[in-house]
């Protein structure tokens, strides 16, 4: 009985490698590697950390969900594709309202929240930038209120919305303010 287990287990082995060898040659992905593309100015090419269970590989339309993780480092990533060095993402925890930073000349705060970012997010970030007499820009899933967008308008802080496409990020401004920054650069 032993030896007829492990052979049942052998064959599910090798049947189960074999089932993902197809979907990966038909493009359903499962896990860290992905079809790459050509990098543009606004795409963000960050690996999303999979959720999906090895039976979900047999449904294929199921998408994997990015973290917040995984927005921070689609955040940092885009300051890497403008030419800047140095970039740190806060560890898991509490970050002191900050996510991703380059020493000495930015902080930024990523929120990967379902409602839009208010006001009092921004103004928290500005007081930091200010202490450490950097700019600060924000990144949002999914968007700003009015009241918010205006406030940074008054302090020019760069606003960019980070939206998942399935098998990347897109990063776009906001505002003229992240128009402005992006177009420089580091």
């Amino acid at each position: 009985m032993f030896k007829h287990q492990q052979s049942l287990l052998g064959t599910a082995k090798k049947a189960y490698e074999a089932t993902g060898i197809i979907l990966d040659g038909l493009g359903n992905f499962c896990g860290g590697e992905r079809s790459r593309r050509k990098r543009e100015a606004r795409l963000v090419d960050v690996p999303v950390a999979s959720k999906r269970r090895w039976w979900d590989r047999f449904w294929p339309f199921g998408e994997d969900d990015p973290t917040w993780r995984d927005y921070e480092e689609a955040a940092a990533k885009f300051l890497v594709q403008l030419g800047y060095s140095g970039i740190r993402a806060a560890a898991p925890g509490a970050d002191g309202g900050v996510d991703v930073w380059v020493t000495g000349t930015l902080v930024g705060q990523v929120k990967a929240q379902q409602t839009k970012v208010g006001s009092p997010p921004l103004q928290q970030l500005h007081g930091i930038a200010c202490k450490e007499n950097v700019q600060g820009l924000f990144f949002s899933k999914s968007g700003y209120s009015k009241p918010a967008i205006q406030w940074a308008n008054s302090v020019e802080m760069p606003l960019f919305n980070v939206s998942y496409r399935g098998d990347h990020f897109e990063v776009e401004p906001v505002n003229r303010s992240a128009k402005q920054f992006g177009a420089v650069g580091a």
